[in-house]
């Protein structure tokens, strides 16, 4: 689209990939912490990958930052994770729900903000609804996408390619 935006089946069909990635992650102990557009690469044939492993952590081992750090890009931070608290495959699926938002409407929920009123948004406010700004996307699949960036981790879909379906399957009921 002109705007940077993707349409939703597009969205749904370059994230399948990536969300089965993150559970294979989750399913070895381990939280990317850092899931955002930058870090889903396109292969030559069009098949999207999650890259850069580099601030995942071992769910079950002890933090190796320092307690109260925050690390991820902060567009993208779940509110446990802005608190510096434990991260978990929760956490990666609140990313994944900032990054269907920003394919589909070419900004990330909160963005567009000062960085401080990024974080403060994701701790505090609710996530714009997708429909509102885009007709071709129901009430029904914004609720679906927004259920990710639940404020509390027990909230979000258990599972990122569960959470993928779920919004494939809102969008075509």
């Amino acid at each position: 689209m002109a705007d940077g935006s993707l349409d939703l089946p597009t969205t749904i069909a370059l994230l399948r990939g990536p969300a089965e990635g993150i559970d294979m992650l989750h399913a070895s102990g381990l939280v990317h912490r850092d899931i955002k557009p930058a870090n889903i690469l396109l292969d030559e044939r069009g098949a999207a990958h999650i890259i850069d492993l580099g601030l995942a952590k071992d769910s079950q081992a002890s933090n190796l930052t320092k307690p109260g750090q925050a690390v991820g890009s902060l567009d993208y931070m779940a509110p446990e994770q802005i608190r510096g608290e434990d991260v978990s495959a929760a956490t990666d699926i609140y990313a994944l729900g900032c990054v269907i938002h920003e394919c589909l409407t070419g900004t990330p929920p909160f963005g567009g903000r000062p960085s401080m009123r990024v974080l403060f948004a994701h701790l505090q406010e609710a996530p714009p609804d997708i429909s509102e700004a885009r007709s071709d996307v129901n009430a029904a699949t914004a609720k679906a996408i927004n259920r990710a960036l639940e404020k509390e981790p027990e909230d979000r879909p258990a599972s990122a390619a569960a959470y993928v379906k779920a919004v494939l399957k809102a969008a075509t009921a």
